[in-house]
Parts: structure tokens; sequence; C-alpha cells
């Protein structure tokens, strides 16, 4: 029925990538299961518009056209950079039995095919006795968890879309590094740090405790920070250390949900409790009031510098907070300095950790908050997850601010950085600012950023790199 799939790398059918390929037989007489379909549109959707046309390729009609969607749809939700529809080849005119080319990832190119087949045989060609829908779903789920974990992070996957459609030659190299080629020297991307990247000095900004000393030893005005190697001790440090503080892993990947700020021994001690399994290594850090800011530099020059915010609800009088919350959840913005992004109801609720936020203000989903009432239902300011952003003028920053970027800026060289700072807002632009942390990753939240950072990557992707001279 099914053929070994094989790896091909020469171009073909105006693939833009490598493809596997798989020929699927004796199967034409075999109508597709219809309540298969049904959960196939259910999970995954019906065919939609593809990010990259293929001009190539003769469209394929029926039910090969069908498999092919359901295949590019489920790689596109879970964020796989392979961005076109396979091609299939029929066999004496069928629909179903003949060659698929499907494209796909050097680092797991048998995927493609594997879903292929995998939708075939645990659903779309059963008989209704033997078909079982939590069977054909499982199948899928363990699809989409293998895709998932080999996803690409959204801001990596539309650039490498993006240099496509623009007819530039884009190629994988790992599983997270592309490369781009260029007449004057090919440029090597990975995951959001792009030219020019240190990657010792990415690992030395993955800890907390050493970017702090790092920027401290450049001259930079870092928020006061102080590790701590064992649980048993933090709460005599914190006390010499001083109140109010924040909370934090050491390293920035780490996985910790943030926390209200602290403000005393028992809530520290509270704190911990609650987060036992993610304090293996952690910081405590000075608690400053005043914006927080984000500053993007890239090429040399200042991309942006975003105020974060606090997700807060205003109450009307006479709407359930459920109500506010998914109409807040739902709205979406854009302004010249400023945006808004929409964001998915449940997973806002489960980031953010909302019911337990109400519990604590003894509110719940039915509450009705009184006319002009609000709600801060965020410990720390965002810059995405549903937070308004607030966009400052580049030329209102002051001369603190660019201090800060010209001593933080020889330790990048020409690479992009990103800057979490706290800072004052005053008429001659931020002051009494204090860095938090540097990184080789800015956050880049989806939305007008995300399109101003790519379209800044590619005008510099243009030029030829340094001499080693320079």
């Amino acid at each position: 029925m099914f053929s070994e799939p094989e790896l091909k790398t020469e171009p073909a059918f105006g693939f833009r990538s490598v493809f596997v390929t798989i020929e699927v037989s004796d199967v034409e007489a075999t109508p597709f299961n219809p309540a298969a379909v049904a959960v196939l549109n259910d999970i995954i959707g019906a065919a939609g518009p593809v990010e990259l046309d293929n001009p190539d390729a003769t469209a394929a009609e029926g039910r090969a056209s069908s498999l092919l969607h359901w295949v590019y749809s489920l790689f596109r939700q879970q964020r796989s950079p392979v961005f076109q529809l396979g091609v299939f080849e029929s066999v004496d005119g069928g629909d179903l039995e003949g060659t698929y080319h499907l494209p796909t990832r050097p680092s797991s190119p048998f995927d493609p095919a594997n879903l292929l087949k995998g939708l075939l045989e645990k659903g779309l060609l059963l008989s209704a006795e033997d078909f079982d829908s939590d069977a054909l779903r499982e199948e899928v789920k363990t699809h989409q968890a293998a895709l998932g974990a080999k996803g690409a992070g959204m801001l990596h996957r539309r650039l490498v879309l993006t240099l496509l459609q623009r007819g530039h030659q884009v190629t994988e190299v790992t599983q997270a590094v592309h490369r781009l080629k260029r007449q004057d020297g090919d440029l090597f991307f990975a995951n959001g740090i792009g030219q020019g990247a240190n990657f010792l000095l990415n690992d030395i900004l993955a800890e907390r405790a050493s970017t702090n000393r790092l920027l401290a030893a450049s001259g930079v005005p870092v928020v006061r920070l102080q590790q701590i190697y064992n649980l048993r001790h933090i709460t005599g440090m914190a006390s010499a250390f001083g109140f109010p503080l924040v909370l934090k892993p050491n390293n920035v990947s780490r996985r910790l949900r943030p926390l209200p700020v602290i403000n005393n021994v028992d809530q520290l001690t509270a704190a911990i409790e609650e987060n036992q399994a993610y304090l293996n290594d952690v910081v405590i850090e000075q608690f400053m009031p005043g914006d927080s800011l984000s500053i993007v530099v890239m090429g040399g020059e200042v991309l942006w510098c975003a105020k974060r915010s606090h997700v807060v609800i205003s109450g009307d009088g006479k709407t359930a907070l459920e109500s506010l919350l998914q109409r807040y959840c739902a709205q979406e913005l854009t302004r010249d300095r400023g945006f808004k992004n929409a964001v998915d109801f449940t997973v806002f609720l489960s980031t953010h950790r909302i019911p337990r936020r109400l519990r604590r203000l003894s509110l719940d989903s039915d509450t009705v908050l009184m006319k002009g009432a609000k709600v801060q239902l965020t410990d720390h300011p965002l810059l995405d997850g549903g937070a308004a952003v607030k966009l400052v003028d580049l030329a209102k920053l002051g001369p603190e601010i660019e201090a800060i970027i010209a001593a933080i800026q020889p330790t990048f060289g020409d690479a992009t950085f990103g800057i979490d700072l706290i800072a004052e807002g005053g008429a001659d632009g931020c002051l009494n600012a204090r860095v938090l942390g540097a990184h080789l990753k800015p956050q880049v939240p989806p939305g007008q950023l995300m399109e101003q950072y790519i379209e800044r990557f590619i005008a510099l992707a243009k030029r030829p790199p340094r001499p080693w001279s320079e």
C-alpha cells in the first residue's frame, strides 16, 4: 500500500526546499471514511490558503488535494518552517493512488510522509466498523506533539517565510539554524539571533547574575540583585538585602510564573512554597518603581523602545467580569504610538493564572465591577500576552538611555540585542534608569513590531559582512 519514503534533495516541482516522496497504491477503490474526514476537518481544518505559492506544480484534486492540505496545515499549526503544499502525481487519472511529493526539513525529513500514512491508515481508509474516532484523534495528537517539539519560534518562522516570498535562497542547516545565501558571504541566523551574534556571549546572557556582572563591569547602571545558591538561606539573605524585592530564576529560560512583588518574609516564604519545583537557582532583585521599557537595537540603531504595561480591566456597573475579560482578549488596537494584540481567552486565563488572581482579590467570573472600578490582573508589566503596549518617541529617550546603549553596544558589536530596563519619565527623557537585563534574542511580539523587525533584518542582511580586520 505504501512505499518506503525517500528523501529528494535535487530541485523539482517548484519546491523551495528538500522534499520526501512516498507512493500510495491499491486504495483507489476505497472511499474516504466520512467520519474520519469530519474529525480531520475539526482538528486540522478544511483546505485553506497556502503561504508560499508553487506555480510549477499542477494542483491536486479530490481526495489527494484534501490529504495534501491536511498535511500542510498541521505543519503550519505547529510552526514548522515548511511553507508549500505537496504535489500529487496520479496513477491512471485517479485521485488517491499515485506518488506524493511533500516539502520537508532536512533535520527530520520523513515527518510529512509518516503523517500522510498515519491519516490514511488510522482513519481515512478504514471501514465504518473498524474506524475509531478516539484512535484517529490520538494519532493526530501524537504528530502534533512531535512536530511542536521541532517547531520554530514565531519570529524565526516569519523571517524564513518572508525571505522566501521575496525570492531569497534560504536553506535549513540544523533544526534551529537557517542559511541565507548571498554573493558577499552567507548569513546564518537562528531563533532570532542574527548576524554578528557571539554564541559564547549568548551563554553568558542566559544567566541573570552573569549578565548583571557583565553590564556593571561595562559601566552600565544595573538593578541590584543577589544570586541565591541555597534556599535554606534565602529568608536571612533577603532580609539583609531589603524589601520590596522580586524573586526570579537565575536562568532566563527556566520556567517560573511571574510572581507578585514580595514585601516581607511571610510573602517570600509563601512564594517559595508555591514554586518549589522551579527554584533550584534563583536571584533576588531589587524592586524599582517606574516605567518598564524594552529596547531593541539592530545594526547599531534603536529599532524601538516599547513601554510594557499591566493588564487592567475597567468595570461598567452592569457586565460580569468574565464577559469583560473575553471582550478585552478579543480587542485589537493599532495606533501610531501603541498597539494591543488580540489573545486567545483560554490561553490568557492559563498564562496569567487569572482564576487564582481573582480569588486573591475576592472576585469571581460573575462579579460585576462598579462603573470606573479597575482591576489589575498581572503581577508584572508585559510586552505581549494581551497587554497594551505604548511606543516611546525615540527622539525623547534622553541622554541617560543613550549613554546606556552606547555602553552596551561594544559588548554586542553588530549583533541585534535587546535591553530591559526601569526608568522614570521626565521632561528631558527617561531618568534614573536601571538595566534589568540584555539579550541576543529580544522579545518581539506579533504584529507591527515583528513586521518592523523583519523588514530591518532583511535590509541589513543585504549588506556585505564586515572584513575581519575591522
